[in-house]
């Protein structure tokens, strides 16, 4: 590795960032190579994180075993006072975090956080991810605030217990109130094809299937819509927190890449962020001429030998 390393001739440093397009090394103009971070984890063309709020029984069984059958991550966002004490137990919520599923904090007493003083929102905060950490062994690393109500103290106060926090999602449900929301099969076909054509992270909300406000009338508009996304290609499904985490160290790393006579690159990535909470690998995006390759690298670790084909 020494030897490799000391007759490397060039070395340049790539920022980690969303757009594979415009970094590189180039060796020459006949034999240029360039290295970039992909958009999303594995090169995908876009990401999905399916996203529950409140608690409902009927996330952990009907919703969870659904997505357990078509290899599916969800995340669920609890609301901490009396969590555990009825039909969703602790049981259950350990359950669900074995299985893969991401546990959130959805807040101590659903509350409004804009409307309660910054002690206030830290205590709605702190005691449910205490709660938590303490039932399953570590702490959520995402936040849904209740209503989708924030501004930028929420948001900054979240960030002392999280490393994301949901500001957009795409509700689903056909409950009656609350405006009537509707969505049928063809509409979220219709969204999801959407997010992989544009290239964007979906998140979408929901409650319960059989219970809750905005229930659905015919279920298997829900069942058949995990299905679709679970077969699309292109798209990378995820829990909220992962696709978090993998754009946060997109941005804030950097690579050191060397080119080196025998035919191989060293990349040497750089990041100073916390590795006990940013655990997602990075996937980088090797091109020359007409060869696209990809490879993960973990963003804290050592340097990464590739020779080049």
């Amino acid at each position: 590795m020494t030897n490799l390393l000391l007759s490397c001739f060039l070395s340049i440093f790539l920022p980690l960032t969303n757009a594979p397009d415009n970094q590189g090394v180039e060796t020459s103009d006949t034999d240029s190579v360039s290295v970039s971070i992909a958009p999303f984890h594995g090169n995908a063309r876009a990401a999905l994180s399916l996203t529950y709020d409140d608690g409902c029984i009927d996330q952990y069984e009907l919703i969870a075993p659904r997505m357990d059958s078509l290899g599916l991550r969800g995340t669920f966002f609890l609301i901490g006072k009396g969590l555990g004490e009825g039909a969703l137990s602790w049981d259950k919520i350990v359950s669900l975090d074995r299985r893969g599923h991401e546990i959130g904090n959805h807040g101590w007493t659903h509350t409004d956080l804009r409307k309660i003083p910054s002690d206030s929102v830290r205590s709605e905060l702190r005691l449910t991810s205490d709660l938590i950490a303490s039932h399953i062994g570590h702490r959520p690393k995402s936040i849904a605030p209740p209503f989708n109500s924030y501004d930028k103290r929420v948001l900054d106060i979240a960030g002392e217990f999280s490393i994301a926090v949901r500001t957009f999602q795409k509700g689903l449900g056909q409950g009656k109130h609350f405006g009537q929301r509707y969505t049928d099969l063809p509409a979220m076909k219709s969204w999801i094809d959407g997010i992989v054509r544009d290239g964007k992270w979906g998140v979408t909300m929901v409650h319960g299937i059989r219970d809750g406000w905005d229930k659905w009338e015919h279920e298997e508009d829900y069942w058949n819509f995990l299905k679709y996304a679970a077969s699309l290609e292109g798209l990378w499904a995820a829990t909220f927190a992962e696709v978090a985490a993998y754009r946060k160290e997109a941005a804030e790393c950097s690579l050191k890449v060397e080119r080196c006579p025998e035919g191989a690159l060293v990349m040497t990535p750089q990041c100073n962020l916390d590795p006990k909470l940013y655990t997602m690998p990075l996937t980088l995006v090797i091109r020359k001429g007409e060869i696209c390759e990809t490879i993960d690298i973990d963003p804290f670790g050592a340097p990464v030998i590739y020779f080049l084909k």
